[in-house]
């Protein structure tokens, strides 16, 4: 495994790669060392850590040390770098007293160190204290560096700085170098970041003028600015003189990598072996050891003459020649194992010869065996086996028993001196014996009805001449032959017995039974059936005989059929029925047919069509017509999908206040036999015939009816209307009801009106005709009489008056006619007046308080002036309506009399259009 990663920091400016590399994997064996292969950048401090902890690395800090685990181990290579960038100012002190403060006394005078607690930024500390001989900062060897006089009291700050900009969780090496100044109590002085010291005080080495670096790492946590500083931890007064430079503060980051060493085992190259073995013996020989599949197996068998197995074995062996045979096995599973030889003797095996005066000997019948033997070095001995079968078995020439069947007999010789036993075998073969039926077969046992099968009698023994004599239960079936196979061909389940003879004897009969299973049985087959889209159908079948339903389908007129499952369409796929749920059209012309499965061979019933129609939706609309009061009207009633119907019943309710049903017309041919009848407020229309028809999309009859008043009626189908198909079904129905207007006839105004209805011809204005009451869509105005000139409509009409008397009449109309008119008379009178008073009080009261000329008449030209008695003009006025109330500049004037002098036309031209002036007096009293 090997991760490469960065910890945490990055320098900045810097391009990050494999900045550290752990080096490759390695493998080794248990006990065995190697080297890590650790390489990075120059300039890094290098860490190795191992996990499980391992106390065998010889050096961690280097790239390249020597490791000996005993287990599988991760070695991490932590290269550690220290960024240039440092963030103190002014750490070279270059820049004299400057970028830091000190709690010591600034004293950068000639031999101004001589008290405690001072210090100074110098080149040479000889000049600040004639006992300091420092004269090379650490930077350069020429450059400044800071002289101090350390004081007796602890925990004082030489040196503080304050560091912004620092990233949090970050670490960072605070370091220093320091130098001697004197021999005496060497320096002793700590790092503190942020008021909190930092590690372990460090010490300033010897020699004097000598410079040694001091860091201490630190990890900035929440911070985001620190506070640093060296403190002086010496309290002993004298001595404790050192200087400091190159103080830095910087970022550092990690660079990590690992590597594995897997340690191996050595294998096992241990197995089993027998001491000693025999010649004529195999000796198994197996590996004990654990390893992997991917073992490689070194063997020596040294020399064996038969060799079987492979790789861990086990391996079956046998030697030839005599005396010791040592194997060996090396074992290599990624690491090789130490050699193992084991030695075995093998012992020669004695000889062993059996021979017979015959090997084929007749039923019940004897023969002699003859066992020869020899063996090195001996001595030899021998062992018959089945020795009960020897009349003699202590001897090598041994005679058998009578013998009634086939007969293994082993000779078996052992060498006394090494035990090895080698056995020789052979049979006697008995011909012949008692006769018997060794078995009785039936290939099948069981059969179906018209089926055959196979009855096999195995015979032995006898004199080999048999005869075969068979009958039955329940009886029919008799036979007598030589053959050993006969075939049969039972109704029902038959036993068979079979004795057989050899011309000698005749053996106990023996049976076996024939069981014959019936075929299935149809009773009943799947019908055609004819539905609706949307119904259910049902396929039903009865037979006996059987075990298992199958449904199946074809949809390309049985050429393939498909078994069903139950779904949302079909249930009962594997029952006697079969039903479908909310048929489609998609499934017209489909047939299905049932698979019948017994004990026997399957068979299929008929198949049955499935004619699904889909009957389209009846669509009947009235349409909505207009007429007026007292006019008959016909309502077309427009069918569409009128499809292979038979026999209609359809009704029809409307207002009979409003309506009066007349009659049909204009009936569809065939429907001739539309049958009509009206009851109440109801048409009832019916049909019927012996065959579908079917009428295209249009007028299928119109309804007549008496307007008898007027308004608004909905005639509507009657829920109970049906329509009928020739296959029985009843079609859904959309039936659109149909709306009459009657119009009424429009009525007389009660009343008509004229404002003013009497005026002089002088009046220049317009009278107001009106009308009230009465009902239409708009009211006429005529002159003279009720058809004379039409002057206007609307239930007020606004006009110039007349030249003469006249009369108007008011009637309204609507699209079914005229009323009757309603007159109203207008009079015109052709008398002019004009009039002055001689008197009026202006008093106030409300009563004669204004003064002017009076007439009935609009005054076509008028002037009027009112003087004093000094002949002064104090009212003037061109309107005949302005009137003098007794005042002169917004005063009342005084009692007394006042001329008045008037001019005035009743017309501008024609009669009364001459021009009059009159003069008068008009008395004021106040």
């Amino acid at each position: 495994m090997r991760n490469l990663f960065l910890i945490p920091f990055l320098f900045y400016g810097l391009t990050v790669m494999a900045q550290v590399n752990a080096g490759p994997d390695q493998i080794i064996c248990k006990g065995s060392s190697t080297s890590l292969q650790g390489s990075g950048q120059p300039g890094y401090t290098y860490q190795w850590n191992s996990n499980p902890p391992d106390i065998s690395i010889s050096n961690p800090t280097i790239l390249n040390p020597t490791v000996q685990p005993n287990k599988t181990t991760v070695y991490t290579l932590d290269g550690r770098s220290v960024s240039p960038t440092n963030l103190v100012v002014n750490g070279d002190f270059e820049n004299g007293n400057t970028g830091f403060v000190s709690s010591y006394i600034y004293s950068p005078g000639s031999n101004g160190l001589w008290n405690e607690g001072t210090y100074a930024i110098t080149s040479d500390a000889s000049f600040n204290h004639n006992n300091f001989s420092c004269n090379t900062d650490h930077t350069t060897g020429n450059g400044s560096f800071m002289a101090v006089n350390g004081s007796s009291q602890a925990n004082v700050v030489v040196w503080k700085a304050n560091i912004f900009g620092i990233t949090p969780n970050t670490e960072y090496e605070f370091s220093t170098w320091v130098a001697k100044l004197s021999t005496d109590n060497p320096a002793k002085l700590q790092f503190s970041i942020n008021g909190i010291l930092l590690g372990d005080p460090f010490i300033a080495k010897d020699p004097d003028c000598q410079w040694y670096k001091f860091f201490e790492k630190w990890n900035s946590g929440n911070a985001t600015t620190a506070e640093i500083s060296i403190v002086n931890q010496n309290t002993i007064p004298n001595g404790n003189d050192f200087s400091l430079d190159d103080i830095n503060f910087s970022k550092v980051s990690h660079f990590i990598d690992d590597c594995t060493v897997t340690v191996a085992s050595i294998p096992s190259s241990d197995f089993d072996l027998s001491a000693q073995t025999c010649s004529r013996d195999t000796t198994m020989i197996t590996y004990t050891g654990q390893v992997s599949t991917l073992a490689d197996f070194q063997w020596d068998f040294d020399n064996p003459t038969t060799l079987i197995g492979s790789d861990a074995g086990p391996y079956y062996v046998q030697w030839s020649s005599n005396g010791p045979h040592t194997v060996t096995l090396t074992v290599t599973d990624t690491c090789t194992s130490v050699e193992t030889s084991k030695t075995i003797v093998v012992n020669q095996s004695p000889a062993s010869t059996l021979t017979a005066d015959a090997t084929s000997i007749p039923y019940g019948t004897t023969t002699m065996l003859h066992g020869a033997m020899s063996g090195n070095p001996g001595p030899v001995s021998f062992e018959w086996s089945p020795s009960n079968m020897l009349l003699n078995a202590g001897i090598q020439d041994a005679e058998t028993v009578l013998l009634e069947q086939n007969t293994l007999f082993t000779f078996a010789v052992t060498d006394g001196s090494n035990l090895c036993i080698t056995p020789d075998t052979l049979t006697i073969h008995v011909t012949g014996g008692p006769l018997q039926v060794t078995s009785l077969i039936a290939n099948p046992y069981t059969i179906c009805l018209g089926q055959s099968t196979d009855l096999t009698v195995n015979i032995q023994g006898g004199s080999g001449n048999y005869t075969s004599t068979w009958s039955s239960d329940p009886p029919g079936f008799n036979h007598s032959g030589n053959e050993s196979t006969i075939t049969v061909s039972p109704v029902d389940t038959t036993i068979y017995f079979v004795t057989v003879t050899d011309g000698f004897s005749t053996t106990t009969p023996l049976s076996v039974q024939i069981i014959v299973l019936p075929q299935i049985q149809q009773l009943l087959q799947p019908t055609d059936t004819l539905i609706e889209a949307g119904q259910s159908a049902i396929f039903t079948v009865e037979a006996n005989n059987l075990q298992y339903y199958q449904w199946q389908v074809s949809s390309d007129m049985g050429v393939t059929w498909t078994d069903l499952i139950d779904n949302l369409t079909y249930s009962g796929s594997q029952s006697r029925e079969l039903s479908i749920t909310n048929a489609e059209v998609s499934l017209n012309g489909n047939l299905y047919r049932c698979l019948l499965s017994g004990a026997c061979d399957p068979v299929t019933t008929d198949a049955a069509e499935l004619t699904v129609i889909l009957s389209p939706e009846f669509i009947g609309i009235l349409q909505t017509q207009s007429v007026c009061q007292s006019d008959t009207v016909f309502i077309p009633c427009q069918i569409t999908n009128f499809t292979n119907i038979d026999s209609l019943s359809l009704h029809l309710d409307y207002n009979a206040s409003l309506l009066q049903f007349l009659s049909l017309k204009n009936v569809v041919p065939d429907l001739n036999a539309l049958g009509v009848s009206q009851a109440g407020n109801s048409v009832n229309l019916e049909w019927r015939s012996n065959a579908g028809v079917s009428i295209q999309e249009g007028t299928l009859f119109e309804l007549g009816f008496l307007a008898l008043t007027g308004g608004d009626d909905t005639i509507v189908w009657n829920p109970s209307s049906l329509v009928r198909n020739s296959y029985g079904f009843l079609p859904s129905l959309s039936l659109i009801p149909g709306i009459v207007h009657v119009n009424a006839l429009p009525v007389a105004p009660d009343i008509a009106v004229a404002n003013p209805d009497s005026l002089s011809i002088l009046d220049e204005i317009s009278i107001d005709l009106s009308a009230q009451g009465g009902s239409g869509t708009d009211l006429l105005w005529t002159s003279d009489s009720c058809s004379g000139n039409q002057v206007g409509q609307g239930t007020t009409l606004s006009i110039f008056r007349p030249e003469h008397s006249t009369t108007y009449y008011a009637k309204w109309k609507n699209q079914c006619g005229l009323s009757e008119c309603i007159p109203v008379y207008v009079k015109i009178s052709e008398q002019f007046s004009f009039a002055v008073p001689n008197a009026f009080t202006p008093n106030g009261d409300g009563l004669n308080d204004e003064f002017g000329a009076i007439s009935v008449n609009k005054l076509a030209v008028f002037t009027f002036q009112i003087y004093n008695r000094w002949g002064e003009l104090i009212f003037t006025t061109n309107n005949q309506d302005d009137l003098w109330n007794g005042t002169f500049h917004g005063k009342k004037v005084d009692g007394g009399t006042y001329v008045w002098k008037v001019g005035y036309r009743f017309r501008l031209d024609g009669k009364g259009s001459e021009q009059h002036s009159e003069t008068g007096t008009v008395t004021v009293i106040n």
